[in-house]
């Protein structure tokens, strides 16, 4: 009982409103772009934006021309080459969508005239093929000369003149004989791990297994019994 009077206030308040909000919507329902042109000009509206407005009143209250307008073609731009008024998604279309339709034009131009093209058959690409095949990664890896000479650990192995080699010893267990890939030049024949091994083994009388688990080219040497060498 305590809310009942409350309520009934409240709906009188929502029903006189009602009348007021619907008769707005009965003045909307008539409007298009026209008709807001004679209001306009009768009450002295500013007329800055007057085509966007109207056109958005036909497209948007009105429902003319389509049930879903889009919303650029209601905006009006000026277009910066001539001054012309042009819509937003025209001014867009221009700006960004037509350059880019343009480069992708050319790329398939391109991508079609060059069908008939083939990789595998270009001099620069067979040569490079002919240089990674007669060329093998650890026969061109080469230990740093620099390095090795200004590091103290290595010295007593650089005083050992069998074992200086090691300065050009390759990663790869043979010798590797490096062939021009063109025929020009003369060959050139890079040391490997195993030339490595046999200085050492003038120094030792044995080999043992390394406990490391070495490769076959690379055992632990152990010096002989008196050697006298610094790298011992």
């Amino acid at each position: 009982p305590v809310f009942v009077v409350p309520v009934l206030v409240l709906s009188g308040v929502l029903d006189s409103a009602t009348s007021v909000l619907s008769a707005a919507c009965l003045t909307l329902d008539g409007l298009d772009g026209q008709r807001y042109q004679k209001i306009a000009k009768a009450i002295g509206a500013p007329t800055d934006y007057m085509d966007t407005t109207v056109q958005f009143l036909d497209s948007c209250i009105a429902g003319e021309g389509g049930a879903n307008p889009n919303l650029l073609d209601m905006i009006n731009a000026t277009n910066d080459t001539d001054g012309a008024t042009v819509t937003m998604r025209a001014k867009v279309m221009g700006m960004a969508v037509t350059p880019l339709k343009s480069v992708f034009d050319a790329l398939d131009e391109a991508t079609a005239s060059a069908k008939n093209i083939s990789i595998a058959d270009n001099p620069a690409v067979q040569k490079l093929i002919a240089l990674l095949i007669a060329r093998p990664v650890d026969a061109m890896m080469v230990a740093n000369e620099t390095k090795i000479r200004a590091d103290e650990r290595f010295a007593p192995m650089l005083a050992e003149p069998s074992l200086k080699v090691s300065l050009v010893t390759t990663a790869r267990c043979d010798n590797f004989t490096q062939v021009t890939v063109d025929g020009s030049g003369s060959n050139k024949t890079l040391p490997g791990v195993s030339n490595f091994v046999r200085g050492l083994r003038k120094l030792g009388t044995g080999v043992v297994p390394d406990p490391l688990g070495a490769t076959n080219c690379t055992p632990r040497v152990e010096c002989a019994a008196g050697e006298s060498s610094p790298a011992c």
